[in-house]
Formats: C-alpha cells, structure tokens, sequence
C-alpha cells in the first residue's frame, strides 16, 4: 500500500523513494544536477490559480534562480486561450493540467533559463529532460513534448511523441528519429531524454517508461549561440505542435548532466511516489 507523506513523497511498505539526505522534498534530493522542477500535483509548484507554473528548485545547478525557471499557463503572463486547465485538487497527486488541444505552457524568460536556452548547443556536455503526462485518446505523434521552433535560421531543440529529436543551429536542421516508440493513446507515460552536445557516438539517452536506457549516436548542427523564440512544454514555441485535447500534464523537470539509468532510475522512483502511480 502506498502511503502519503507529505509533499509528494509516499512510501511503499518499508522503503522510501528519496535517497538523498532528506533536506529537500523535490528532485534536488534525489539527483544533484536539477535546474526545475515543476509540477501540477505540488501546491508550492501551482497553487490552482495565476499564470505561473513555479519551480520548486531553491538552487538550480546551472547557477540561475529559482524564478528564472518559471513557466507562464500559455505564452505570457495574461490569461488567454492557449492556457491549460488546471484540474482537480492543489496538492493532490491526481492533479494535472487538461489541453484543449491548443494549450501549452511556455518559459517565463528563455535567456535566463539557462540550461533550457543551451539545450541545443555543441558545447554543453550534458542536458536532460523529464516530462510525465498522460497522452491524449486520439493522439498526433507529430506532436511536441517539448522544445522551441526548429527552422532554417533557428537555434533550437524539440522532441515529438514519434520519438524524433531535431535540433537547429541557425542554417539547418538535424533531426535524429527512434528515440523510443510511438505514443500509445490514453497512457501515463514518462519520457526522459539526456544528450551530450560535444560528442557524436553513444550522445544521447532516453528512456519511455523503462529503467533502462536506449542509446543512440547523432551529429548535432554545430552552434554556441544560446536559444532563439520560447521554449515550451506539451508544444513547441508559441503553439506550434500542440498536444491533443484531453493530454494530461502532470510535470517537467530538467537539469545539466548526461546522466545514465542510475539518476534516470532516481528520478523515476522519486515521481512514482510523487503521483502515486507507476510509470516504470
């Protein structure tokens, strides 16, 4: 029987999910390379109402604020059309954000948000990034999990439920497709992507509810010029790729390493009991 004890964190017979030091109730107890997290299920993360989505990090690892890495409910900080649905109870695991199709959430300032403004460039030796949701019943694989707008003059990254990572360095795209499978419909899923920049061979992770990695080698465009547009979570850069009605976001986290299926493993563990349901 899972029990609840407080602040997302549960315990399942004996064993906690936290293997940290017990000083933080979030992931920065779990695996030190965190920059966000935010999360529907955590009240201090969204308390049911505003625009903004918080993070729940007191001290990133990339060295930026803890605000820095605020989200906006759609594209600003005005209440609009393309703002999700905030569903159910603050500080309920069963809580999520309910789209309608054209709804996304967006980075409150890019340029600050370090790591996710660097995501895509050939000098930074580690990135991952970890969004659990529910897919849509009748779901668009074409679709974005996240990212910002890929294109000709862009410098970007977006990954698509059909498990394809494109990046963009300003004169062209590379796309790297087979991540993982396509999106079974109407699923808790977790997706964890983590890539190395500098390297060609073995340069990116991903794991889709699995505690083992798949591994694959891509040649990313080379680029250091930090991110172009916004970055976004259940579409990419201003509504495009939108998730389909009825996707359920539960929450996105993301930090500054290439981690392996150690701190993937630390991560899954650690939002199971979060939202009280096993993603793997």
């Amino acid at each position: 029987m899972l029990v609840r004890l407080g602040h997302g964190l549960s315990v399942d017979g004996c064993s906690t999910t936290s293997t940290g030091g017990g000083s933080s109730p979030y992931l920065d107890d779990v695996i030190p390379s965190v920059c966000g997290d935010l999360d529907a299920t955590i009240a201090d993360s969204y308390s049911g109402s505003g625009q903004t989505w918080a993070n729940l990090i007191a001290s990133p690892a990339d060295g930026s604020a803890q605000t820095d890495n605020d989200f906006w409910l759609g594209f600003t900080g005005t209440p609009s059309t393309d703002d999700p649905t905030f569903t159910g109870t603050p500080g309920d695991p069963a809580a999520y954000f309910n789209h309608d199709g054209l709804d996304y959430l967006t980075t409150k300032n890019l340029s600050a948000a370090l790591t996710l403004s660097n995501a895509h460039k050939t000098d930074q030796a580690g990135t991952w990034i970890a969004v659990t949701y529910k897919v849509a019943p009748a779901t668009s694989n074409a679709d974005s999990i996240w990212g910002n707008r890929v294109g000709a003059t862009d410098h970007a990254l977006q990954i698509k439920q059909n498990g394809s990572l494109l990046q963009s360095n300003g004169s062209a795209t590379a796309v790297k497709s087979g991540l993982f499978s396509n999106m079974p419909a109407a699923t808790d899923v977790i997706i964890i992507v983590s890539w190395d920049g500098t390297a060609t061979t073995n340069n990116i992770r991903a794991w889709r509810n699995s505690r083992t990695k798949t591994e694959s080698s891509a040649a990313f465009g080379a680029t250091t010029t930090a991110g172009s547009n916004s970055f976004s979570v259940m579409a990419s850069n201003n509504g495009t790729g939108t998730m389909n009605l009825d996707t359920r976001l539960y929450g996105m986290a993301w930090g500054n390493a290439f981690i392996d299926d150690a701190d993937a493993v630390a991560i899954i563990d650690h939002l199971n009991a979060r939202h009280e349901r096993t993603y793997a």
